[in-house]
């Protein structure tokens, strides 16, 4: 039996999305970025195709690490915005586990704070 295991990203270090020369090593970044592939031509595949590689690539553990609640309400505001997760296929859609660990990093941060 072979397990593959993802990496895991540490704190500090530089993601590239797939296909894109767009790299980012913070939430923040990631979505400075997410808004530079927003503002490409929204209509071409490709487009949409390197929006969706962006997503994917995004670590659950940057989000748990994210210490600033800004950048939290920064992209729960922009991929919700742009994703349009129709009802009845927000389970099992990539952005819902990245979602989800941003509301509840907030929460934990403003129990904290």
């Amino acid at each position: 039996m072979n397990l593959i295991l993802e990496p895991v990203w540490r704190p500090g270090e530089s993601i590239t999305t797939p296909t894109t020369r767009l790299s980012w090593a913070t939430l923040g970044q990631w979505c400075d970025a997410w808004q530079q592939l927003h503002h490409r031509c929204a209509t071409g595949r490709k487009y949409d195709q390197q929006k969706q590689k962006h997503l994917e690539a995004l670590p659950l553990e940057m989000i748990q690490a994210e210490e600033d609640a800004a950048v939290l309400d920064d992209f729960l505001r922009v991929v919700p915005a742009y994703m349009r997760i129709p009802h009845g296929l927000r389970a099992n859609h990539p952005a819902t586990p990245l979602l989800q660990a941003a509301n509840n990093r907030l929460s934990q941060l403003e129990r904290s704070g």
